[in-house]
């Protein structure tokens, strides 16, 4: 049984390499019920897209921990991926009630606050992740910088408009943190040029297009660079990837 059970880990992780999650899922079935393979079957089908088994497990296993934030933050997660914002708050807050470190749960809150538009939640949640990261030991930091590349860039995406001088070095430190992520270019080249630094701002904007060939809101973005009239600022503010659908900050 011990060698089986190993065996059917073993298949499971392999076709998970494969991104087969549908297929890890169902080797997982019959490996047994305790917590870690419940676990990570719940793992596999929220990346098969199967929220709905997905959410019938962690009934099970909030059942058994209820005080795990993990099992809480999970719950939350399924509802995340589906873009259901709403529903995944309540589960994000309780799992920070029990672990208020959880910086990826926080950043999740503030993504998901934004959405709905709830800006200034929003704001607090993402300054959360910076106090969080800076007090993390070096390795979790690295492993932690894509996270806090996200919560910079809607912080600084949101100061933008009326505090370019603060959004600036926020926008700097995202395109440091995730330097092949063109929307954190984009968005630093946005309040280089604000902040009158149009040089820079142009080499920025070229960088964000060369990262991302072919997007027409950036060429649009890069052209405005040149100008100065009201009207081709206007373009360039309708031509911004929100960052809700082009930023990519979601996923995480």
């Amino acid at each position: 049984m011990i060698h089986d059970r190993q065996r059917l880990l073993g298949e499971a992780d392999a076709a998970a390499s494969r991104r087969d999650w549908a297929e890890a899922a169902r080797l997982l079935e019959t490996v047994g019920n305790d917590s870690y393979v419940l676990d990570k079957r719940v793992f596999f089908l929220s990346l098969a897209k199967r929220f709905d088994e997905a959410l019938e497990l962690l009934v099970e296993l909030r059942n058994r921990d209820p005080k795990n934030a993990r099992y809480l933050y999970m719950t939350g997660s399924q509802y995340y991926e589906q873009q259901k914002y709403a529903q995944a708050l309540p589960w994000f807050e309780a799992g920070l009630q029990l672990n208020p470190r959880h910086i990826k749960m926080w950043w999740r809150v503030a993504y998901a606050q934004h959405c709905a538009g709830n800006e200034t939640a929003a704001c607090a949640a993402a300054s959360q992740v910076l106090k969080i990261w800076s007090t993390l030991p070096k390795d979790e930091q690295d492993r932690s910088l894509s996270v806090r590349a996200k919560a910079l860039h809607l912080l600084g995406k949101t100061y933008l408009t009326y505090h370019p001088h603060l959004a600036l070095p926020l926008l700097e430190q995202a395109a440091l943190d995730a330097p092949n992520d063109p929307y954190n270019l984009y968005c630093l080249g946005k309040a280089q040029r604000v902040m009158t630094r149009p040089e820079e701002a142009l080499a920025t904007q070229r960088r964000a297009i060369k990262l991302k060939a072919g997007r027409s809101a950036h060429s649009v973005g890069a052209s405005d660079l040149h100008g100065t009239n009201g009207r081709q600022r206007g373009r360039a503010r309708d031509a911004e990837p929100s960052v809700r659908s082009s930023c990519r900050m979601g996923g995480a």
